[in-house]
């Protein structure tokens, strides 16, 4: 199954599992209250072209950083991920804490 179908169908696909579940063991008189897709499983072709993508957006951004820095006119703002500021900042501020 294709995991965007399996993400945005989880309800529908937890509800056709359940059905084939009831279906085999009805005989002998189990009723299964609830089935839920908990824990997917991906191919490591899959995991290694994820892991690419995220490496390939940074570099085209990069890229058109670049492209824009030719200009001497230009002001550049380069977002950076929180969680690389955050250490720094707990840092800085347990070291005033410290200071006070």
């Amino acid at each position: 199954m294709e995991l965007d179908k399996l993400l945005s169908q989880r309800e529908k696909i937890n509800h056709t599992l359940q059905k084939n579940v009831d279906e085999h063991i009805d005989p002998w008189g189990i009723k299964v209250t609830a089935v839920e897709t908990k824990d997917i499983e991906l191919p490591e072709g899959m995991k290694r072209a994820m892991a690419k993508q995220p490496s390939s957006l940074q570099l085209r951004y990069l890229q058109t950083l670049t492209e824009v820095a030719v200009e001497k006119n230009s002001t550049i703002l380069f977002p950076l991920p929180i969680d690389l500021v955050k250490p720094f900042l707990e840092n800085f501020t347990s070291k005033e804490s410290k200071n006070k």
